[in-house]
This record gives structure tokens, C-alpha cells and sequence, in this order.
């Protein structure tokens, strides 16, 4: 499919979202529309040991890579990197995170984060299952009273 084919589906899309939807129509989701990129890296020495990429869009933070070295694993530099990305999306912002994840890589360590999965897609590829998570960042776990 050709450039030019995408743009014209994404502009009828655009269109029909805009005749639709009471947001569209009001220009909420416009003004949201375009996504603020960002990165956040952890060095040790001059070797990259963690990084994080994602972006702010429509109120929303969307986690694209959370990465961390074999070696540094299990010291705190993923949570790390993920509430740095949480709170810079707040100052954005955002007012909820999603992101996914492989049942090989790190579902529990986001579910223990505050994150909910709202998503299970088996045999993604085969063999394997991709889990996609939520969390509402307007929800503060160490605010919340203890029982």
C-alpha cells in the first residue's frame, strides 16, 4: 500500500471520527493527537545498563521499550525508569499508562508496579503470550491508608 493510499484512509478516517464522536468533534482528541516522544537511559561507566522509550498522547502514556541489562537486573533500575517515565507523563499530562508485554518477559514485575492487564492475545506468536496493561496514574499506591 502506497503513502499516499494510508494518508488518504487515515484523512476519511479522520473524518468520520470528527462527524462521530462528541470528542473529535470538539477538537479534544486534535489538541491531544500529537505524541510527545521520550527516552530515559541509565549508564554505568559508558555502557547503556537501561532504557526506557515511549510517548505522551492523548492523555495517555504509551510505554514502546523498557529495557534492562542481564547484568543489572533485580536493582531497582526498571522500576526506576518506569516511575521517572510515570511521573514525566504526569507533568505532561497523562492521566494513564498502557503498554504490553510477553508472558517471557515481565508481566509480573508491571502487575506489582500497580498495572492491570486488560489484554490477553495467546498464541502471539505462537507459542507465546502477549499481555497488555493499564494503570491510572491519578491512583497513588503509597497514598492510599493501609488496612
Amino acid at each position: 500500500m502506497s503513502d499516499d493510499v494510508r494518508e488518504r484512509l487515515r484523512d476519511r478516517l479522520g473524518r468520520h471520527n470528527v462527524t462521530t464522536s462528541p470528542a473529535f468533534a470538539r477538537g479534544v482528541a486534535a489538541e491531544l493527537d500529537t505524541a510527545v516522544p521520550f527516552e530515559l537511559t541509565v549508564h554505568r561507566e559508558e555502557h547503556l545498563v537501561g532504557g526506557l522509550a515511549g510517548s505522551v498522547r492523548r492523555g495517555w502514556l504509551d510505554v514502546d521499550l523498557l529495557w534492562v541489562s542481564d547484568e543489572a537486573r533485580g536493582q531497582g533500575i526498571g522500576r526506576m525508569l518506569l516511575d521517572q517515565a510515570e511521573q514525566e507523563a504526569q507533568r505532561m499530562g497523562a492521566r494513564h499508562v498502557k503498554l504490553s508485554t510477553f508472558d517471557f518477559q515481565a508481566p509480573a514485575f508491571y502487575q506489582a508496579r500497580g498495572y492491570s492487564v486488560y489484554g490477553v492475545l495467546e498464541d502471539y506468536p505462537a507459542g507465546c503470550t502477549l499481555y497488555l496493561l493499564r494503570k491510572d496514574l491519578s491512583v497513588n499506591p503509597a497514598s492510599e491508608p493501609s488496612t
